[in-house]
């Protein structure tokens, strides 16, 4: 198993972020599920955490997204472009059904690491 940390800002309020942050985390998880399905065929959602943010004068009103997934991976020793490579695919895939949610929105970081099986 792989674990994915997935670090994402949103500029602008959408009408998710409108009402209340538990129903914006929800509603990221089940976007996650779509990416993971995608990707790699099934998955768990671990953790999804969403901080509003006010304003200033050098940035709008938005929000920081911290997702934690884990899924199947190729195996626990990843070649690097391997990693890579997936890590690109779950930053793009994540940004896009995003996009159908938020403003504006930025996967700024994603961190790839294999789970060990206890």
């Amino acid at each position: 198993m792989c674990l994915f940390q997935i670090h994402v800002r949103c500029d602008g309020f959408s009408e998710i972020l409108s009402d209340e942050v538990e129903n914006a985390e929800l509603v990221v998880e089940d976007v996650m599920c779509h990416v993971l399905l995608n990707l790699f065929n099934g998955g768990t959602v671990e953790d999804v955490t969403v901080r509003r943010f006010t304003g200033s004068s050098l940035r709008r009103p938005g929000c920081s997204i911290q997702i934690r997934v884990q899924c199947p991976c190729l195996g626990c020793s990843l070649e690097a472009s391997t990693k890579e490579h997936v890590q690109r695919e779950m930053q793009k895939n994540t940004s896009l059904l995003l996009r159908e949610l938020f403003t504006s929105v930025e996967v700024d970081d994603v961190t790839l690491s294999p789970v060990s099986a206890a």
